[in-house]
């Protein structure tokens, strides 16, 4: 029975890291089919370096992620303005949103009860990042991040399945070198 309703709530975290994420994609006049709207870049092209194999979201979401957290592989797409990758353990999206960097924290701050908030987290990139990491094994946790464009970007994992916190931590960091690769 406890694993039915711990399977239950984390269908439940990942619809609520899905909508949350989603809600703060793009502009009130975006209808649920069209893609978000972000703030406007100097137009120069991307500084990633996005795998022609897979596309960008195959760079921003690398596979040797989904593996590192012991979910099965699963091939990143395009999805809400951003990158979604689904297996059966679990959810990453990344994807950039339409709030100041400090909205987005403060929101952050709100949603984390029973996990580690931190307003600022050391990442690969150098980013300024804040988020946090559940303390159990399922449900979600989230990074906000700044990239070399001055984009806000959230980095979420949905956990559906049993995966060590510390597993989620280390792939959170790791998507955060592959951020400025985001359509």
């Amino acid at each position: 029975m406890s694993t039915l309703l711990g399977r239950g709530l984390a269908l439940l975290s990942a619809a609520v890291l899905t909508a949350a994420l989603a809600a703060g994609c793009g502009d009130e006049e975006s209808s649920a089919t069209a893609p978000p709207t972000g703030p406007e870049t100097s137009g120069a092209p991307p500084t990633g370096t996005a795998d022609p194999e897979t596309g960008a979201c195959g760079s921003v979401i690398p596979a040797a992620v989904l593996t590192s957290l012991g979910w099965d592989a699963a091939e990143p797409v395009e999805d809400r303005g951003g990158c979604l990758a689904t297996s059966a353990q679990g959810t990453i999206l990344v994807v950039q949103v339409g709030e100041a960097y400090d909205a987005a924290c403060d929101r952050l701050r709100g949603a984390a009860p029973g996990s580690t908030y931190r307003p600022s987290v050391d990442n690969p990139a150098g980013y300024d990042a804040c988020g946090f990491v559940r303390d159990d094994d399922l449900g979600q946790s989230e990074l906000v991040v700044t990239d070399d464009r001055d984009r806000v970007v959230s980095i979420g994992v949905a956990a559906l399945e049993p995966t060590d916190p510390e597993q989620v931590r280390a792939a959170l960091l790791e998507v955060t070198g592959s951020v400025a690769d985001l359509p």
